[in-house]
């Protein structure tokens, strides 16, 4: 595709998005005008706050101001339609911008750009957008309602603040969680799937029963708060878009039952105001308190996750730790202290069972003259190369490790000395058998075995008596002429 092609294709697909939100927008405000309870002028929600508000969160700041330039132009535009002044309307319009600018402004700088309210601070900035910031935003609206229609100051006030700060509570998390693609559980296992579905369907029919005509304010049998062991069980199994949207499903029931005069808050005696005021503050104590309970909920499981990956990583750091202090760094088998406790250990097994046991120790022949001859980094290298060729020819269960310098011992449970002979025998022709390629030529080396028994018939030897016994079996071994293995 060329690029001309490919800059048609950006362009109908960003002027799609911004068709689709200017559409989906003014949806929300007929919503918010169709809700209108008449002649109060008052609405129980208003929707399109909360949307313009969770679009421009999860938008890059440069396109604020118009999208805030659409929502004053929309607002304008819809109040005049429902018959209100040009300028009224543009002073509605303004009050709701108004909110939404200083709403995102302050989440964005207190909880950085695309917030997901999955925390407990976010929640907590939200509900202070919702109420104070929308306090300032309101006022504004209530004084033009004073002013245009002599409506009680506070009254308006009131009506205006609730309306807007239940659009921001309830609708903007829903938006935030949809445009986040965030799951709606955690997990997807299909046991989980089963119990969402079942969530959600209990709290529709619960909600039905609790807001529908079945339900007499002055005799119910359900109250309300009954509601809430169903949101601390979403709580703990859905997402903050999950509980998010169960909200919304709440709401919807709630407002739309209510209107119709149905439900637990509808009192015979009351006015339809009344009975939305009432309601404006069971959902927005419900509201909040969902989303709350669900940040706590999701911030102790990150805290305990991050508990657990960093008890992992000491568990991790100490397993390497331990390793290093029995390890010789330079031929990676044990060093000479964890030879010495594994020694202890297989002698005293072998004691306590009657059970033969052999210790071969070996030395590498001439190898000063290997270093002063190759270089130090040729005999290193001879170092690892025989702990590697010896470290082939043993079992799991024997132990081999680095006596001192270029002294190593093996040691041979269940094994013996008969046994050992043949298996240093064995190794030594390997060790001989290694070459490696220096500067200075071919450097290559030979072994001096001395091995010893364990004696069974007398009081058990400690690893040190043991392993100076077969240092003597090895000096025999060079006093006879080296490259050779000698039994004790």
């Amino acid at each position: 595709m060329s690029e001309t092609e490919n800059s048609g294709t950006r362009y109908w697909k960003l002027a799609g998005d911004w068709a689709l939100i200017v559409f989906v927008y003014w949806l929300c405000v007929r919503l918010g005008l169709f809700m209108f309870i008449q002649p109060e002028r008052f609405s129980p929600l208003w929707p399109a706050s909360g949307l313009m508000l969770g679009i421009m969160l999860n938008r890059p700041r440069r396109h604020w101001a118009y999208l805030l330039s659409i929502m004053l132009a929309i607002n304008t535009i819809s109040n005049m339609g429902n018959g209100n002044s040009l300028l009224v309307s543009l002073g509605y319009g303004f009050s709701n911008t108004l909110l939404v600018g200083l709403g995102g402004a302050l989440l964005a700088q207190l909880c950085g750009p695309r917030p997901t309210f999955d925390r407990i601070g976010s929640v907590l900035i939200l509900m202070l957008a919702a109420s104070l910031v929308n306090g300032v935003s309101s006022l504004l609206a209530a004084a033009i309602s004073a002013l245009a229609y002599q409506s009680p100051l506070w009254n308006a006030w009131a009506i205006w603040w609730a309306a807007d700060g239940l659009g921001v509570l309830i609708v903007t998390p829903v938006v935030v969680g949809w445009a986040n693609n965030q799951r709606l559980i955690p997990t997807g296992t299909a046991l989980q799937l089963v119990e969402t579905g079942l969530i959600i369907f209990v709290t529709f029919v619960f909600s039905f029963l609790l807001f529908g005509p079945w339900t007499q304010a002055e005799h119910p049998v359900l109250r309300n708060y009954m509601l809430y062991p169903l949101l601390f069980w979403a709580a703990f199994r859905l997402s903050t878009r999950g509980m998010a949207n169960l909200l919304l499903l709440i709401s919807i029931i709630a407002i739309g039952c209510t209107i119709q005069g149905y439900g637990i808050f509808s009192f015979a005696n009351q006015t339809r105001v009344e009975h939305m005021v009432s309601l404006q503050v069971f959902l927005a104590v419900t509201a909040f308190s969902g989303l709350f309970i669900s940040a706590i909920i999701l911030e102790r499981g990150r805290a305990q996750a991050g508990t657990e990956a960093a008890n992992n990583a000491l568990q991790a750091a100490l397993a390497r730790a331990e390793e290093l202090a029995q390890i010789d760094p330079l031929t990676g088998i044990y060093n000479r202290r964890h030879l010495y406790d594994r020694a202890e250990h297989e002698i005293e097994v072998a004691a306590r069972y009657q059970q033969p046991l052999a210790v071969v120790m070996f030395d590498i022949d001439h190898f000063k003259l290997v270093n002063d001859t190759f270089g130090h980094a040729a005999g290193d290298q001879l170092l690892k190369e025989m702990a590697v060729v010896v470290s082939a020819g043993l079992r799991s269960a024997d132990v081999f490790g680095r006596y001192g310098g270029e002294e190593f011992v093996v040691v041979l449970p269940h094994t013996a000395v008969d046994q050992a002979f043949v298996l240093a025998e064995r190794l030594r022709q390997a060790a001989r058998n290694l070459r490696i390629q220096t500067a200075k030529g071919e450097a290559s080396i030979t072994l001096s075995m001395g091995i010893v028994g364990m004696r069974l018939d007398a009081t058990p030897e400690s690893a040190e008596e043991i392993f100076r016994r077969a240092d003597e079996a090895m000096y025999a071994a060079k006093q006879s002429g080296r490259d050779r293995t000698v039994i004790l």
